[in-house]
């Protein structure tokens, strides 16, 4: 193709050609790389915000487990307690709440891997749920201890309440921050 005589215009043409093809294919690969690049940034982005909405699922179950578990007000009613929903549904919270406890383990852990206030809220959130769980499991277990023919101890069943509804407000507010701190993340 080259000789000692002199570019000929084939020649000319050759070498303009093989720099555009070259030009073009170190375009190309460039792209390629920005677009792998671009690929890669929408795919973290997109597994950030599918975490977070996880971790706004738990929080709004925890939040739904605590209107289930609510206690009614049994300050003048005596009567009050037997339409406390936890009484009729009790397996059913229990377990609800035993598998919202198996989930926030995990939930700490993504939490963590985000953000470390993130991280704090989810935790306070469990703390609150094992305090909630923790009466109900009480209640479970007088009502399992107890004689079937033994009448209501409405004294006992009103403390209880009382600290069902306080740990419902605490588990309340904290699954809030939970859910606020996931949204500003996003």
């Amino acid at each position: 193709m080259w000789y000692t005589g002199g570019m000929t215009t084939a020649n000319w043409i050759n070498l303009v050609a093989a720099l555009i093809v070259g030009g073009g294919t170190l375009f190309l690969g460039i792209m390629a790389w920005r677009t792998i690049l671009q690929t890669r940034s929408i795919q973290k982005a997109e597994k950030r915000e599918r975490l977070l909405n996880e971790i706004i699922n738990w929080a709004t179950d925890v939040a739904r487990y605590g209107i289930e578990s609510d206690s009614p007000d049994l300050s003048d009613d005596k009567d009050a307690a037997k339409s406390w929903p936890f009484l009729a549904n009790q397996e059913k919270t229990l377990n609800s709440s035993q598998l919202l406890g198996a989930r926030a383990l995990s939930m700490c852990i993504i939490a963590e891997k985000i953000n470390p206030k993130l991280k704090l809220d989810v935790e306070n959130t469990s703390k609150e749920l094992e305090n909630q769980q923790g009466c109900l499991w009480e209640y479970k277990q007088w009502g399992d201890t107890r004689p079937k023919n033994e009448g209501v101890d409405t004294e006992f069943l009103r403390q209880l309440a009382e600290r069902v509804a306080q740990n419902n407000y605490e588990l309340y507010n904290s699954t809030l921050e939970v859910i606020r701190d996931a949204t500003d993340l996003m």
